[in-house]
């Protein structure tokens, strides 16, 4: 099982696809079908997309507080789930559910803030924090949460190979763009950064090395370095974002992204009250599959369930056939999406694995969802 309105830059920056969702009722539950059409784009969308994914990748999960040892707090999350030194929470008590009076939906439980904790240990599957500020008494089973000041982040310029280098000058400006959209980071100025750069006389090969990541993230009060390179794979442009923690100079997360024509997806057979809200393919990519552990040639298929039941769906499991653009089979691989939040909408990230030749080229996914 495996787990960006610009200036064109030429001809090959190809093809992001768009998807409208089809509910077929009847039959053994609902049939969502999801429809490819391609759809122009442009380095506008590119960056869209890796705003989109480096913000993801700088978001904590909420924790809970698993124990209380004098002022060190226990947290039930670790390395795996990204957390470095220096990580700040909030400890919140639950109070009473709200309800939505017309639609009768929970909103939510009341959050009152309890203390401010500040990571120092982290290993695989917990972390320990000192508690930095408090206005009660922290207990276990009290959930943690960060974001709640966001991350200050530079975005540094940006490596480019000669073929590439028209993009890698735009790329910076419209990458500050996208993720002030989101409106979940803070971003610093890049005449602040240019000039810290050029203070502390780091040259841009340098700048990945921890020592350089934590002077100059310190000197900026950043959280996050983020540095990248475009380079050219099979004639189509491939970016690498990588996103540094100022703390400890360890990368927190990797973003990649390859222009070129895209594949057509369609999706069919999910179980009843389950369907597909939105599906996106992503420029063809190099990385690593999450679950599989594979390191191969790949598409990367972002989207989001609609659950409309109770039912925690688990290890969603789907058999993926590739056909060439005269609909012959080629190759035929499986994907599972990790699961399907009861009455919610869940985010999915897959990797469909199509091989080196492939990419680039007109094909046909069909992704049949299997019981």
């Amino acid at each position: 099982m495996s787990r960006v309105h610009m200036p064109r830059l030429g001809a090959s920056l190809l093809a992001v696809l768009t998807f409208t969702v089809l509910v077929v009722t009847g039959g053994p539950g609902n049939q969502a079908v999801a429809v490819a059409e391609t759809a122009p784009t442009d380095v506008a969308q590119l960056a869209e997309h890796l705003a989109t994914e480096l913000v993801r990748g700088l978001e904590v999960p909420e924790a809970r507080v698993i124990a209380v040892e004098g002022n060190d707090v226990y947290l039930n999350v670790g390395s795996e789930a990204g957390i470095r030194p220096a990580v700040r929470f909030e400890v919140f008590r639950k109070g009473r559910e709200v309800i939505d009076p017309v639609t009768g939906e929970s909103l939510g439980p009341l959050l009152f803030p309890v203390a401010s904790l500040e990571v120092y240990h982290v290993q695989e599957r917990f972390a320990v924090a000192r508690i930095v500020e408090k206005s009660a008494e922290v207990e276990v089973g009290m959930v943690a949460r960060t974001g709640i000041v966001p991350p200050r982040v530079a975005v540094l310029e940006v490596e480019a190979s000669d073929s590439a280098r028209e993009l890698g000058t735009l790329l910076p400006d419209l990458l500050l763009t996208s993720l002030a959209r989101t409106k979940r980071v803070v971003l610093l100025e890049r005449a602040q950064i240019e000039a810290a750069v050029k203070e502390l006389g780091f040259g841009q090969s340098g700048l990945a090395r921890p020592d350089a990541v934590k002077k100059l993230g310190q000197f900026l009060g950043a959280d996050y370095l983020v540095i990248g390179s475009v380079r050219s794979l099979e004639g189509n442009p491939v970016v690498i974002l990588r996103a540094l923690t100022v703390a400890d100079g360890t990368v927190q997360t990797v973003v990649t992204a390859r222009l070129g024509e895209q594949p057509k997806f369609t999706v069919t057979g999910l179980p009843p009250g389950l369907t597909l809200a939105s599906l996106r393919v992503w420029a063809g990519d190099i990385g690593r599959d999450w679950f599989g552990g594979r390191l191969g040639y790949g598409v990367p298929v972002t989207g989001e369930f609609r659950n409309d039941t109770s039912v925690h769906y688990r290890d969603l499991k789907f058999k993926v056939s590739v056909y060439d653009e005269a609909h012959r089979f080629i190759a035929e691989d499986a994907v599972v999406i990790p699961e399907a939040r009861p009455t919610s909408m869940t985010f999915f990230k897959i990797y469909v694995f199509l091989g080196k030749e492939l990419l680039g080229k007109p094909t046909f996914v069909e992704m049949e969802y299997v019981p």
